[in-house]
Protein backbone atom coordinates (compact mmCIF):
# COMPACT_ATOMS: atom_id res chain seq x y z
CA UNK A 1 0.00 0.00 0.00
CA UNK A 2 1.42 3.36 -1.08
CA UNK A 3 1.11 6.19 1.44
CA UNK A 4 0.31 9.71 0.33
CA UNK A 5 2.64 12.52 1.47
CA UNK A 6 0.51 13.69 4.45
CA UNK A 7 0.16 10.10 5.65
CA UNK A 8 3.90 9.59 5.25
CA UNK A 9 4.58 12.65 7.37
CA UNK A 10 2.18 11.41 10.05
CA UNK A 11 3.77 7.95 10.05
CA UNK A 12 7.25 9.47 10.21
CA UNK A 13 6.18 11.61 13.16
CA UNK A 14 4.62 8.62 14.93
CA UNK A 15 7.78 6.59 14.34
CA UNK A 16 10.05 9.37 15.62
CA UNK A 17 7.94 10.14 18.69
CA UNK A 18 7.35 6.46 19.35
CA UNK A 19 11.07 5.74 19.24
CA UNK A 20 11.68 8.49 21.79
CA UNK A 21 8.93 7.17 24.06
CA UNK A 22 10.30 3.62 23.82
CA UNK A 23 13.81 4.88 24.65
CA UNK A 24 12.54 6.78 27.71
CA UNK A 25 10.52 3.74 28.80
CA UNK A 26 13.61 1.50 28.50
CA UNK A 27 15.55 4.11 30.47
CA UNK A 28 12.86 4.11 33.17
CA UNK A 29 12.79 0.30 33.42
CA UNK A 30 16.59 0.11 33.53
CA UNK A 31 16.70 2.81 36.22
CA UNK A 32 14.42 0.67 38.41
CA UNK A 33 16.85 -2.23 38.19
CA UNK A 34 20.12 -0.32 38.62
CA UNK A 35 21.35 1.72 41.59
CA UNK A 36 20.35 5.39 41.56
CA UNK A 37 23.97 6.56 41.26
CA UNK A 38 24.48 4.42 38.15
CA UNK A 39 21.29 5.34 36.29
CA UNK A 40 18.80 7.81 37.77
CA UNK A 41 15.23 7.73 36.49
CA UNK A 42 14.08 10.13 33.74
CA UNK A 43 11.89 12.23 36.05
CA UNK A 44 14.78 12.91 38.44
CA UNK A 45 17.00 13.90 35.52
CA UNK A 46 14.27 16.18 34.13
CA UNK A 47 13.86 17.88 37.52
CA UNK A 48 17.62 18.42 37.83
CA UNK A 49 17.79 19.77 34.29
CA UNK A 50 14.98 22.18 35.16
CA UNK A 51 16.92 23.50 38.15
CA UNK A 52 20.06 23.85 36.03
CA UNK A 53 18.24 25.82 33.34
CA UNK A 54 17.33 28.54 35.84
CA UNK A 55 20.72 28.57 37.58
CA UNK A 56 22.57 31.73 36.55
CA UNK A 57 26.04 30.29 37.13
CA UNK A 58 25.26 27.22 35.01
CA UNK A 59 23.92 29.38 32.18
CA UNK A 60 27.05 31.53 32.26
CA UNK A 61 29.19 28.40 31.94
CA UNK A 62 27.05 27.20 29.03
CA UNK A 63 27.43 30.57 27.29
CA UNK A 64 31.21 30.53 27.88
CA UNK A 65 31.53 27.02 26.46
CA UNK A 66 29.33 27.82 23.50
CA UNK A 67 31.29 30.99 22.73
CA UNK A 68 34.58 29.05 22.82
CA UNK A 69 33.19 26.53 20.36
CA UNK A 70 31.92 29.29 18.04
CA UNK A 71 35.29 31.07 18.13
CA UNK A 72 37.17 27.81 17.54
CA UNK A 73 34.99 26.86 14.57
CA UNK A 74 35.38 30.35 13.09
CA UNK A 75 39.18 30.29 13.51
CA UNK A 76 39.45 26.75 12.10
CA UNK A 77 37.24 27.72 9.16
CA UNK A 78 39.38 30.79 8.50
CA UNK A 79 42.66 28.85 8.75
CA UNK A 80 41.32 26.04 6.59
CA UNK A 81 40.14 28.51 3.96
CA UNK A 82 43.50 30.30 3.96
CA UNK A 83 45.36 26.98 3.66
CA UNK A 84 43.12 25.89 0.79
CA UNK A 85 43.58 29.17 -1.08
CA UNK A 86 47.35 29.22 -0.50
CA UNK A 87 47.88 25.62 -1.60
CA UNK A 88 45.83 26.18 -4.77
CA UNK A 89 47.39 29.59 -5.55
CA UNK A 90 51.05 28.97 -4.75
CA UNK A 91 52.09 25.75 -6.46
CA UNK A 92 55.39 25.70 -4.57
CA UNK A 93 53.45 25.30 -1.29
CA UNK A 94 50.99 22.69 -2.54
CA UNK A 95 53.19 19.70 -1.72
CA UNK A 96 54.31 20.84 1.77
CA UNK A 97 50.74 21.66 2.76
CA UNK A 98 49.12 18.53 1.30
CA UNK A 99 51.87 16.08 2.22
CA UNK A 100 53.29 17.63 5.38
CA UNK A 101 51.07 20.02 7.28
CA UNK A 102 47.62 18.48 6.77
CA UNK A 103 48.68 14.86 7.46
CA UNK A 104 50.40 16.10 10.62
CA UNK A 105 47.22 17.77 11.87
CA UNK A 106 45.08 14.77 10.94
CA UNK A 107 47.37 12.17 12.51
CA UNK A 108 47.72 13.87 15.88
CA UNK A 109 44.98 12.74 18.30
CA UNK A 110 42.83 15.19 20.23
CA UNK A 111 44.32 14.16 23.55
CA UNK A 112 47.76 15.02 22.19
CA UNK A 113 46.64 18.55 21.38
CA UNK A 114 45.19 18.81 24.87
CA UNK A 115 48.49 17.78 26.46
CA UNK A 116 50.44 20.21 24.26
CA UNK A 117 48.06 23.03 25.14
CA UNK A 118 48.54 22.25 28.84
CA UNK A 119 52.30 22.52 28.38
CA UNK A 120 52.36 25.54 26.07
CA UNK A 121 49.60 27.74 27.52
CA UNK A 122 48.23 28.78 30.87
CA UNK A 123 44.80 27.33 31.68
CA UNK A 124 42.07 29.44 30.13
CA UNK A 125 40.24 30.31 26.96
CA UNK A 126 43.31 30.33 24.71
CA UNK A 127 44.28 26.75 25.50
CA UNK A 128 40.71 25.52 25.05
CA UNK A 129 40.27 27.32 21.73
CA UNK A 130 43.70 26.11 20.54
CA UNK A 131 42.76 22.48 21.21
CA UNK A 132 39.40 22.83 19.48
CA UNK A 133 40.97 24.53 16.44
CA UNK A 134 43.72 21.91 16.18
CA UNK A 135 41.16 19.10 16.34
CA UNK A 136 38.92 20.76 13.73
CA UNK A 137 41.78 21.34 11.31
Amino acid sequence: MMLRPPQRMIMARILADGTLLVAVFIWFVASQRLPYMILPDPLTVARRLGTLLVDEAFLLHVIASFSRVVVAVAVALLLGTVLAIVQKSVLLLQYPINRGLLPFFNSFPGIGWTILAAIWFQPGNLSIIFVEVAILL
